[in-house]
């Protein structure tokens, strides 16, 4: 999910004007933050626990 969010940030600087690429970029930033997988990365990174993705899989060991 995060690439899809990177994506577009990424190639606005060949699609686009610098500050049109800025105002992407600056819509793009809050997104990952609001997803179920950066909660439970965040929880688990507290509780000192390895995070489990919403597939199912483990995180980074």
């Amino acid at each position: 999910m995060a690439a899809q969010f990177a994506k577009k940030p990424m190639q606005a600087p060949y699609e686009t004007s610098l500050s049109a690429g800025l105002a992407i970029d600056g819509r793009a930033i809050p997104y990952p933050f609001i997803t179920d997988d950066q909660k439970e990365g965040m929880a688990a990174f507290v509780e000192k626990l390895q995070p489990i993705a919403r597939d199912g899989s483990q995180g980074i060991s």
